[in-house]
């Protein structure tokens, strides 16, 4: 993955704002009339690069990715080599990353603008993605 201290260095970000002005020739009055695209380019602070990098959909797909395999290799590690009657630190960290695994899918029914439970169901559901999910 990427180091976010290679962001900041390596990285060139300008931030574009389209700024729109008229044209005010005495000339002749159509071209009062036409707009002018002008892009003016500014620098931007280190916070603000850091957020546009990590909530591009690039790279959240990529650390969302990346986190599913830490999480698929410390479950399969602890079924193979450490599945005991203790609960050891791999074993909680595992819980509470599940639990949130299961709350990000309990909040994505309940941001369905519907008005039952059973319409933010059938919705959900109705969603490949989300069946993938539960299975």
């Amino acid at each position: 993955m990427i180091c976010p201290l290679l962001v900041l260095s390596l990285l060139q970000f300008t931030l574009r704002k389209d700024s729109f002005s008229t044209r005010g020739d005495d000339q002749a009055s159509i071209r009062s009339d036409r707009l002018e695209i002008r892009q003016e380019r500014q620098q931007i602070n280190s916070s603000t690069k850091m957020y546009g990098f990590f909530t591009a959909p690039v790279i959240i797909c990529m650390y969302n990715t990346l986190s599913y395999i830490v999480f698929l290799s410390l479950l399969s590690y602890i079924l193979i080599f450490n599945f005991g009657p203790s609960v050891s630190s791999v074993d909680i960290v595992l819980f509470v990353w599940g639990f949130t695994l299961l709350m990000e899918e309990v909040r994505q029914i309940l941001r369905i603008f519907s008005s039952s439970t059973c319409s933010k169901l059938k919705h959900y559901i109705s969603d490949i993605w989300n069946r993938i999910d539960c299975f």
